[in-house]
């Protein structure tokens, strides 16, 4: 398997964000901060849009409600949940599927650098420090191991 990662690398002259990271913290972690960090703001941004969209459909057609009465001072008033509904999953569907159209290029560690042949690996740690400049940022998945290996303190250095 971490041969084949190697595979899916392709050679670029800048990377958009060099990950840092520790690999004793569980992978689902780490893909859902990269996601979050990097797919978070456009899916707020679409269910704002699409629970605004529609707010205003329902203006304009009878969708259903949900009848409710203020406690305070009894006066009825109707609750709709498609905002709600609709627009989360429009989040949800650019935060599980925005990585489809991301044209971000990141590195990451063992995907970059071939894990199972010992001089391209020797090579690609050799040039650490070029792949953290050709970055435009430097993304650390920080947790309670991370500043525990040299190697992360390494690529913060």
């Amino acid at each position: 398997d971490q041969a084949r990662l190697y595979d899916r690398s392709a050679p670029v002259r800048t990377y958009h964000r060099f990950l840092s990271h520790c690999w004793s913290s569980p992978g689902w972690q780490k893909f859902y901060a990269m996601a979050s960090d990097h797919l978070g703001p456009p899916a707020f941004v679409t269910a704002s849009v699409v629970a605004v969209a529609v707010h205003i459909v329902q203006n304009i057609y009878e969708l259903p409600t949900i009848a409710c009465t203020d406690f305070y001072n009894g006066n009825r008033f109707a609750i709709s949940f498609w905002e709600i509904l609709l627009g989360e999953a429009a989040a949800l569907c650019v935060a599980f599927a925005g990585h489809n159209w991301c044209t971000t290029q990141y590195f990451l560690d063992c995907v970059c650098i071939h894990q199972t042949d010992r001089e391209l690996k020797k090579a690609g740690v050799a040039h650490i420090p070029e792949y953290v400049r050709n970055s435009r940022e430097l993304l650390v998945l920080w947790d309670e191991q991370y500043l525990t290996r040299l190697w992360c303190v390494y690529e913060v250095a």
